[in-house]
């Protein structure tokens, strides 16, 4: 699942990087759809800010060596529940056309589900008590 997980920010930074870019560099929205602004700069590029933070926790969920990988989870959980407010702001006002922000909305909750069942299976293995092989007397 932290694969997974991992898998789905790439995605995301991807795909808000390629409308972030696509505003930058022509002006213009991508796919030829309307273009969100908040506080004078496109939705896009805040979007692309999050993904960042999310596809870094999610590197040191899935690679990190030393300490415990476990400390990117409130990153993840904080990072996509603010992605998740702020693109359903968005969503809300663009109702009922299905539009860039709907995609990065949607994949907010799936990080965000998927964050909450992977801290969940982490504390039920750190309760659960290990099975030793030793025979006691």
């Amino acid at each position: 699942m932290k694969k997974t997980l991992f898998t789905l920010s790439l995605l995301g930074l991807a795909f808000s990087g390629y409308l972030g870019g696509v505003k930058l560099f022509s002006g213009t929205c991508a796919f030829n759809q309307s273009c969100p602004y908040f506080l004078g700069y496109p939705a896009c590029f805040y979007g692309f800010f999050m993904y960042v933070i999310i596809t870094l926790a999610a590197t040191k969920l899935v690679f990190c060596k030393r300490g415990n990988p476990l400390t990117a989870l409130p990153v993840l959980y904080w990072t996509s529940l603010v992605g998740m407010i702020f693109s359903g702001y968005f969503v809300a006002g663009e109702l009922p056309d299905i539009t860039t922000c709907t995609l990065g909305f949607v994949m907010y909750i799936v990080i965000f589900v998927m964050t909450i069942m992977i801290k969940k299976n982490a504390s039920q293995s750190d309760s659960t008590p290990e099975i030793s092989d030793e025979v006691t007397e």
